[in-house]
């Protein structure tokens, strides 16, 4: 039996349509200790359980990764049928606003999120469009906090920066997304050789609870992290 998402105003009747992007550690895959792996595993149950229709491109280099973005976005705009809701999901190592493919080269992340704004992908206009970027953004660890500590109200220098950087990233054609980062910007993301990425994990676990169905897809993603 396919889960039902209830993600508010949006019409959920159509098809649901997905792209997975990863790029696995050749060594580790060898080893069977390749955390992307278990990502893309876990994904792709993910996505049969909530009646996607998915492609997965496995392993490729950045520009490979970027014309596939293209094809899936042609392939959604030449559609005849409806698409409710479109996710796109990334698993590579990465840095500041890029992700690494498999030939050491970068892909920018609006390279992934740009092609569907309205102007660019008519399609999918008032329609929800989410996109997983699960890969480092930096090198600063982040060591967590105790449960019991309480929280600072006012920003810090360093989050008043990236809230001030992450607001001239957004094109004004960019609407009716949401955009989800394994880390903050400057940090790395969490990642176990067995059980895969923190992020990829949480969300699968959230999203298969038994009330995971009366929640908003949004509180549903705050909750995985």
């Amino acid at each position: 039996m396919e889960r039902q998402m209830r993600p508010a105003s949006y019409d959920m009747s159509g098809r649901r349509s997905a792209l997975l992007l990863m790029v696995r550690d050749e060594e580790k895959m060898k080893s069977h200790r390749c955390g992307i792996e278990v990502d893309r595993q876990t994904m792709e149950k993910f996505f049969e359980g909530f009646g996607f229709q998915y492609h997965s491109v496995l392993d490729k280099t950045a520009q490979e990764m970027k014309q596939a973005v293209i094809n899936f976005r042609n392939s959604i705009n030449s559609s005849s049928g409806n698409i409710s809701c479109v996710f796109v999901v990334t698993s590579s190592h990465g840095h500041r606003d890029v992700i690494i493919g498999a030939d050491k080269k970068t892909l920018s992340v609006k390279d992934i999120i740009e092609p569907f704004g309205d102007e660019l992908c008519p399609k999918m206009k008032g329609k929800p469009k989410v996109f997983i970027i699960d890969a480092c953004r930096g090198s600063n660890h982040d060591p967590g906090v105790h449960f019991d500590s309480a929280a600072d109200e006012k920003l810090s220098k360093e989050a008043l920066a990236t809230q001030e950087y992450r607001s001239t990233r957004v094109p004004p054609c960019i609407n009716d997304m949401l955009v989800a980062y394994a880390a903050m910007t400057d940090y790395v993301g969490m990642m176990n050789s067995t059980s895969g990425s923190h992020m990829i994990n949480n969300i699968s676990q959230v999203f298969s609870s038994p009330d995971a169905a009366e929640e908003h897809v949004y509180n549903l993603f705050v909750k995985s992290f």
